[in-house]
């Protein structure tokens, strides 16, 4: 999917950094589409969901995620009450999920 967050044939071209960065880059877009009154918003929050998908997979450094800014993005108050609740509730999940193994090391 080319509007999609990199896929996992991507994951070995680019460093995680790269990839992370693009991640948040990809759902800034997104976030910005949605805010719009559209038709296809159920389109775009698959995608949504489906770059979330991929990001749980990976495992980051407080690092990555400072350099990417992409805690920062999904910690967005337009991802934690959006009205998918599945968007809502998987980008908080990660997010803590980020804190909680950051917060061990």
């Amino acid at each position: 999917d080319p509007e999609g967050c990199p896929r996992p044939k991507e994951f070995q071209q680019l460093d995680l950094t790269d990839l992370l960065k693009r991640a948040c880059v990809r759902l800034a877009k997104l976030r910005d589409k949605m805010g719009r009154p559209a038709a296809n918003r159920p389109v775009i929050a698959a995608k949504v969901l489906a770059c979330i998908a991929d990001l749980e997979a990976l495992p980051v450094t407080l690092k990555q995620l400072k350099a990417s800014k992409l805690g920062r993005e999904l910690n967005h108050r337009f991802w934690r009450q959006h009205c998918n609740e599945e968007v809502s509730s998987r980008s908080r999940a990660l997010v803590a999920k980020w804190k909680a193994t950051l917060a061990e090391k």
